[in-house]
């Protein structure tokens, strides 16, 4: 008689029932001998083997044992896992041993393997290119973005003042990744701006913000130096910095900047102001002034 697999519901004639094929358990013992397909063989709600069932779990695979016959686990349903290395998924990196599924991610262990995703993001389970506190690592010269955990194209380090980033990693010394607003509507990504406290902050960079702000990398709440918000944003600000020309306020296309004729300079890209020193220093010329250009403006502002 054939060998024929007990306890399961697939009844596997080993001998007689081609690969990836079995006899279920109540076909044979009526004393049918015809061999189905794996995804014919159903499972009632009482888990009993029939072929007209609606929820059809299949049966394969079923792998031998070295005495040939086949392995299977309770009510015939093979595990998707027994290690961490049976798992590849970015979102399904563990093995849950005691359910034998794949499941989300708990340390950067798990991710081994995944390629290119070998760290682990354990609040969200899934593995992920980096993590801030091995971005040296993981991104080489550059940022991880702590809110991504992806490799920025930004080299660690090289943003200077009120320019935009996405980790404190992103700033130079004594800088951190801060998010800002113009007026009431929140600006993209962060700024790098220094603290209050440090040293004496720099126009036109001297602003002190209205509340303390915990940077975009976790770092404590703090006070930190930079623009108006109200009335106009890093961009706009350094427009005028650069000296750039403008002939209309569409050239000047910053949140918060229009184009003004600037002391003897002519036309410039600037920005509104309450007193000159949200302006350049004194030092750098015609852009240190704020007013309304001898009242031919509407508002007051840098080089006016």
């Amino acid at each position: 008689m054939a060998l024929l697999l007990m306890g399961s519901n697939c009844a596997r004639t080993v001998n007689d029932c081609p690969e990836g094929t079995a006899i279920p358990n109540v076909n044979f013992d009526s004393g049918s001998r015809e061999c189905l397909p794996f995804d014919e063989i159903c499972f009632t709600e009482d888990r009993g083997s029939t072929i007209a069932c609606v929820d059809c779990p299949t049966c394969d695979p079923y792998e031998h044992n070295d005495g040939g016959v086949p392995d299977a686990s309770i009510d015939g349903e093979v595990p998707e896992c027994e290690s961490d290395t049976d798992c590849s998924e970015i979102d399904a990196a563990r093995c849950d041993t005691e359910t034998g599924t794949c499941v989300g991610c708990d340390q950067d262990l798990s991710c081994i393997g995944v390629d290119a995703f070998e760290r682990c993001d354990a609040d969200e389970g899934l593995c992920v290119e980096c993590k801030p506190i091995s971005e040296e690592l993981d991104c080489g010269a550059t940022s991880c973005n702590p809110a991504t955990f992806e490799c920025t194209d930004t080299e660690r380090g090289s943003r200077i003042v009120c320019e935009s980033c996405v980790s404190d990693s992103d700033c130079g010394p004594d800088l951190g990744c801060v998010p800002m607003t113009f007026g009431e509507t929140p600006r993209t990504g962060g700024y790098c701006l220094q603290r209050v406290g440090t040293e004496p902050c720099a126009q036109p960079f001297a602003f002190p913000l209205a509340e303390t702000r915990e940077s975009l990398s976790g770092a404590a709440p703090a006070l930190y130096c930079g623009v108006k918000e109200d009335l106009t944003t890093c961009e706009a600000v350094w427009d005028l910095v650069n000296n750039e020309t403008c002939e209309d306020d569409i050239d000047c296309p910053a949140p918060g900047g229009f184009c003004r004729p600037v002391g003897a300079l002519g036309l410039r890209c600037t920005y509104e102001c309450t007193v000159p020193s949200q302006c350049l220093d004194p030092d750098d010329g015609s852009g240190s002034t704020c007013g309304d250009n001898g009242g031919t403006a509407e508002e007051k502002y840098c080089g006016g």
